[in-house]
């Protein structure tokens, strides 16, 4: 994994350049809902992965990250389309409870919490590359997207 993340953070490092812009220090990505994926980002490096299981242990347990420094957030937002109108009705579409959660403790840090669409990050971070970058989390679907939403962050976002 270590050698074929140097792929990402070659590609990283040319487009940071490009950009005349830093590669932040440490960022943490989500992709939140019932089950919440996590990547941490260190100087551009995929550090840790995880998953977890908000529903079923409150959302209590988002407030450990209220005791970690993040230089940026990202968060996979959440849009109720109209197709999804149906499923939506009477629900208390948990991710947005997750996400307004998130927001809320980073808010009192005065960490800076950027939104992302799943389809901003998708459409160019796709499984093919995170394999080829070495960042594939078997068996961890939120997880590999919370890597999706840093990557594409990493080399594409506003600072």
């Amino acid at each position: 994994m270590e050698k074929t993340q140097d792929l990402f953070l070659n590609f990283l490092t040319r487009v940071t350049i490009q950009n005349k812009r830093k590669i932040p220090e440490h960022i943490l990505s989500v992709d939140p809902g019932e089950t919440t994926g996590i990547a941490l980002f260190n100087k551009g490096k995929l550090v840790v992965t995880d998953q977890i299981e908000v529903k079923k242990i409150g959302l209590i347990c988002l407030e450990d990250f209220s005791n970690m420094h993040f230089d940026y957030v990202i968060i996979e937002d959440y849009k109720v389309y109209p197709n999804k109108l149906k499923e939506h009705i009477f629900s208390g579409i948990f991710p947005v409870k997750v996400i307004g959660a998130l927001e809320y403790i980073f808010s009192l840090h005065n960490i800076p919490v950027v939104f992302q669409m799943a389809d901003t990050a998708k459409g160019f971070v796709t499984s093919e590359k995170l394999k080829e970058w070495g960042m594939w989390i078997k068996g961890q679907e939120h997880a590999r997207d919370a890597v999706r939403h840093g990557a594409y962050w990493l080399l594409f976002g506003r600072r």
